[in-house]
Parts: structure tokens; C-alpha cells; sequence
């Protein structure tokens, strides 16, 4: 295909486009902008991040927990971990499942594991987070300093290992 058969083409596609919502830039230097489109835009983004909290419901790990601080309500999304021995790892905050650090293994201790004991998780497993002040973050809590050095201290001695053996 020529260029000149690429730039027809091209412009026969516009009316398409804005019909989809896309803003189409010509290259003859007319821009075109259609108010229609933007409010396309934000419609499907409403529909895109429907379909994300419907994915999410189904996600038999995912939990969205409930809080207060003081009078205002705030929600808590976290995704639970098997503790299942030879279960892969799940970060808390993504839902990411690490492949190469498994429950049960000494890499399990590189990260801040918690439980949740309000019974708000039934059929939940540990909540593995990367370090305490992400733990802190998601929560919006303090943990106990000598729990963080604690803490500290155990990962930087299971790095320590995993390089002797490497």
C-alpha cells in the first residue's frame, strides 16, 4: 500500500472513529475535536473499571475490608495467601502470585506476613506483604518498631544465606 492509498484510507476512517470515541489528529492539520468523544471516554473507563471490580468479586483470595479512622470510613483491598505449604506466595497489596517464593520455604520470611483475626476473612490465608510500612500503609496503623528491626533483621540474615548458596 502506497502512502498516498495510507492516507485515504485514513481519512475514511474518522467518522469510524469519533462513532467509537477516539479522537482522531489529521495529518493535513485540522484537529478534530468532538465534545461526544469525551464523554465516551469517561463512560468507558466507568465500564472498564466495572468489569475490574467484577473480576476482582470473583477472585476467591480477594478481600475488601471495611474501617474507621475516627468518624470517616475507609475501604481495605487485600488478597489472600494460601498457607499451604508449596503454595506460591501472594503479595497482599497486588495480588500478585510470586512463583519462585513458595509458603513453607525460607523465602517466605522475606516477607511481612499477617493474619487477619476479625473474622471479617473467612477461609483466609496469611497476608504476605514486602515489608511492615507497606503493611502500615495499607492499614493505616503503626506497627511496633521492635517488631519492624525484628523483622529487619530476619530478612537481611535469609539474603545473607540465599547469597552464600548462589
Amino acid at each position: 500500500m502506497s502512502y498516498k492509498e495510507e492516507y485515504s484510507y485514513a481519512e475514511n476512517m474518522d467518522d469510524d472513529l469519533l462513532d467509537e470515541g477516539i479522537m482522531v489528529y489529521n495529518p493535513k492539520g485540522d484537529h478534530v475535536d468532538d465534545d461526544s468523544s469525551f464523554s465516551t471516554v469517561s463512560t468507558n473507563r466507568k465500564k472498564r473499571r466495572k468489569i475490574f471490580e467484577d473480576i476482582k468479586k470473583i477472585d476467591k483470595g480477594y478481600y475488601k475490608l471495611e474501617r474507621r479512622d475516627g468518624f470517616k470510613k475507609f475501604s481495605i483491598e487485600v488478597y489472600s495467601g494460601s498457607t499451604n505449604p508449596g503454595a506460591m506466595i501472594r503479595d497482599a497489596v497486588t495480588g500478585y502470585k510470586h512463583s519462585e517464593h513458595r509458603v513453607g520455604t525460607l523465602n517466605e520470611h522475606l516477607y511481612f506476613k499477617v493474619k487477619i483475626a476479625t473474622g471479617e476473612m473467612p477461609d483466609a490465608g496469611s497476608l504476605f506483604f514486602d515489608s511492615p510500612e507497606q503493611f502500615e500503609r495499607q492499614f493505616k496503623t503503626e506497627v511496633n518498631q521492635q517488631i519492624k528491626e525484628k523483622w529487619t533483621n530476619k530478612c537481611a540474615e535469609i539474603r545473607a544465606r540465599n547469597r552464600q548458596s548462589t
